[in-house]
């Protein structure tokens, strides 16, 4: 029960464009360390909120993996959200904007191997998009997705994945636009 990483701030408005509770790997510079295991962690309370003058995107992550270039991510049993707290996770947009993301995995090659299993993400405001991942292959099994709103929100958003990529047995309901 204490394993994992609460992140959590009430009314934490922030004013930069771009918010990560996890981060694996560097951004900037491609390679994110091989095979990695993130799991048993709770994120929630972020409200990113750009600067009224610069109209930049804002981009709000719960767990965010860019540039993995090999080996595996397992992203398993964390809660992104909260039960009970409306737009528990919100991105103020303006147009053009890239919104909230729940977990995000951008993969460079094909030869990675992703696992996203027994998530439950609730209550995040958008446009939402609870599983976003890109590229290599990956298996997205029992994720427990509910309450996203906003429009154009989106359970599990596949881009470019290996044809073999797997997802099962995920539960997705409660949208609101």
């Amino acid at each position: 029960a204490g394993n994992g990483l609460a992140l959590s701030s009430r009314n934490a408005y922030l004013t930069e464009p771009e918010v990560t509770g996890i981060l694996v790997g560097y951004p900037i510079i491609p390679g994110t360390p091989d095979s990695m295991f993130v799991a048993n962690n709770k994120i929630g309370g972020f409200f990113c909120q750009p600067d009224s003058t610069n109209y930049q995107e804002t981009r709000l992550r719960g767990i965010y993996v860019p540039y993995q270039t090999a080996g595996h991510v397992t992203i398993e049993k964390n809660f992104i959200g909260s039960h009970t707290v409306p737009r528990s996770m919100y991105s103020e947009i303006y147009i053009g904007s890239y919104g909230t993301k729940a977990i995000e995995v951008e993969n460079f090659t094909s030869s990675t191997r992703n696992y996203i299993s027994e998530n439950v993400i609730e209550n995040i405001h958008g446009p939402a998009n609870a599983i976003d991942i890109s590229h290599g292959l990956s298996f997205i099994y029992m994720n427990r997705i509910s309450h996203l709103t906003g429009g154009g929100s989106t359970g599990i958003r596949l881009s470019f994945c290996d044809r073999t990529t797997v997802v099962s047995r995920n539960t997705i309901s409660n949208f609101i636009s």
